[in-house]
């Protein structure tokens, strides 16, 4: 008796300031209603992986879900394959697109206040002190670490949760890289498309920030600008764990475009 195959779903985490919103442009485009978008009606609420079992298990049509609030591990579900798309971006890049976002959309999150209240330094000054959305992001998004009945991250320590975020990491086969978006792009497509016959992914981002500036040198110029050199440099020193992150996410991206480029040659 042959076995009956298993059922692909993609798993976007769609991390906020990461091209989220391009990929699910892209994703709605190709699967139109079998994209699902699950997001509790909270700010920072988090979805588990017994949430989307429940969630997968009561949608047999979905094949790809878009999530602001998934956290890892990955689900287990018999007869369906879990594939997850992560995007990252550079730490510091991210945080003034995430200013600048939420000061021209003013406080409708808490997070959005303080950027409406605030000019640049302000803003991360608080944001450092409260130690939210400008410290090690990504590798609070990417950590397994949680606990599910309280909807904690487990108290293991910065380092622990680096650990997680970059094993987890090692498990993704669709990893992209903001600042290499067309690139990332390419990879995504080679990964997916033996499952979603005729995935394609065009490139070109959208939810751009219209005051961004052309280069990531500049844009960094900006901020350090913003910020003056001595807060600047206590932000690089609090993100240091996600410059980490960010350099093997480039290292797996690579290694995952080479494999893809030899297996094409060996075709």
């Amino acid at each position: 008796m042959s076995e009956v195959p298993e059922r692909p779903v993609i798993l976007h985490f769609h991390f906020f300031k990461c091209a989220g919103t391009s990929i699910e442009h892209e994703l709605e485009h190709h699967f139109g209603e079998r994209l699902a978008r699950f997001d509790r009606d909270v700010p920072f609420g988090k979805i588990f992986a017994e949430d989307l079992v429940d969630f997968v298990s009561a949608n047999p049509a979905v094949a790809a879900i878009t999530s602001h609030q998934m956290k890892m591990p990955l689900p287990e579900l018999p007869g369906v394959r879990f594939v997850p798309v992560v995007f990252v971006r550079h730490p510091i890049d991210r945080i003034l697109s995430v200013y600048r976002f939420d000061r021209r959309r003013g406080p409708v999150t808490p997070d959005a206040t303080v950027a409406s209240e605030h000019d640049l330094a302000g803003y991360v000054r608080v944001q450092l002190d409260r130690r939210k959305q400008v410290e090690n992001f990504h590798v609070m998004h990417l950590t397994d670490a949680w606990d599910p009945a309280t909807g904690r991250a487990l108290p293991i320590g910065p380092s622990g949760h680096l650990e997680r975020a970059l094993a987890v990491l090692d498990q993704i086969p669709g990893v992209g890289v903001v600042e290499r978006y067309d690139d990332s792009l390419d990879v995504l497509t080679a990964v997916l498309e033996s499952d979603f016959k005729g995935l394609r992914f065009r490139r070109g981002e959208r939810n751009v920030d219209p005051e961004r500036e052309s280069t990531l040198e500049g844009r960094l110029d900006a901020l350090r600008s913003g910020l003056g050199d001595d807060l600047y440099e206590e932000l690089l020193a609090a993100n240091s764990q996600d410059f980490e992150l960010y350099e093997a996410a480039n290292r797996r991206l690579d290694l995952i475009r080479v494999a893809h480029e030899e297996g094409s040659r060996d075709a």
